[in-house]
């Protein structure tokens, strides 16, 4: 009974830590291409190298999500996940030099007591360290035309910024450039594989666009 409770208020500052060199590599960001998802809290855990670490962070949002503090001890937590208690100490660890945790208040004969920091309000206090999400038409954050033909598409065919660009060049709205769309894959499309239907749909427009309109579209 008494080394339980010995173990119970043992504290994160107790754990051995790995060695500094490997804690203070490269930023990640430095070295990621751009995604194809908005950063989120799951990005930076998945480069802790602490698999742990994202169990503990949604698991410690759940518990403080209504007092703004988690104090559950390192014993508590490695018993509800199954892991050993100086794993946990290691997560809680990496959550704080990673600043999804703030101490609040240190247990020097309990359990730290922590703030656990959201991602959306790290990402303001911490500007370029998130991963960037590329842009593309159908993505609901590039050009409207592209996000339209790709749900006419059935989410199956998605535009290059260059195609929409030429799509354009018809004079056509965009109502009219969908209703196109519509008539090319219910007729001469309906049988192009959707990594070729940007193309053949450029050369749609280029036969069935009036006279004027033709030679702009190059």
């Amino acid at each position: 009974m008494e080394n339980l409770k010995q173990a119970e208020v043992e504290s994160v500052h107790d754990v051995a830590l790995p060695n500094s060199q490997e804690e203070l590599a490269a930023d990640p960001v430095l070295d990621e291409e751009p995604s194809n998802f908005h950063c989120s809290s799951e990005w930076h855990l998945a480069r802790l190298q602490c698999p742990t670490a994202a169990l503990v962070y949604p698991f410690a949002l759940r518990i403080s999500k209504n007092s703004g503090k988690f104090a559950c001890s390192a014993i508590s937590v490695a018993r509800f996940l199954d892991v050993h208690r100086t794993t946990v100490l290691r997560a809680f660890h990496k959550l704080s030099e990673l600043g999804f945790f703030e101490l609040l208040e240190y247990g020097k004969f309990d359990t730290n007591i922590y703030n656990v920091v959201l991602h959306s309000d790290w990402a303001q206090r911490n500007p370029g360290k998130c991963i960037q999400k590329i842009q593309f038409p159908w993505s609901g954050e590039g050009d409207p035309l592209g996000q339209q033909l790709y749900a006419a598409s059935g989410g199956r065919v998605k535009f290059k910024e260059f195609q929409i660009r030429e799509y354009r060049k018809s004079g056509l709205d965009d109502a009219d450039l969908v209703a196109r769309f519509n008539e090319f894959r219910s007729g001469v499309g309906r049988h192009r594989q959707p990594r070729n239907v940007g193309f053949h749909f450029l050369e749609y427009l280029r036969k069935t666009c009036p006279q004027d309109a033709q030679s702009l579209i190059t």
